[in-house]
């Protein structure tokens, strides 16, 4: 990311998946930026404290801070946010094009 992420440059929490090279890739790890921009672009200061409270998980790589996808679906989980799992399961409700 260029340091101003959008909600419409990052990928929909419940597929996990980016476009790289024209071809859709799974994301295992969002950027603190990505995080907040997903939950409703709130600011990266929350999404820290989220971190720091330990109510979302998240890894250190070098001298970044990431959060993996999983975590993240757990967080929504917890405040009853409903994400799809698996854009493959039937009864997650369908996409409009």
């Amino acid at each position: 990311m260029n340091g101003n992420a959008t909600t419409s440059d990052l990928p929909e929490i419940g597929t996990g998946e980016v476009v790289i090279d024209g071809q859709p890739r799974k994301r295992y790890l969002y950027s603190v930026e990505s995080v907040a921009a997903l939950l409703g672009d709130i600011t990266e200061r929350y999404v820290r404290k989220f971190i720091e409270s330990g109510q979302l998980r998240s890894v250190k790589l070098g001298r970044r801070r990431l959060v993996p996808h999983d975590a993240l679906k757990e967080f929504l989980a917890n405040y009853n946010v409903p994400v799809e799992d698996d854009p493959a399961n039937e009864t997650a409700p369908a996409r409009a094009a």
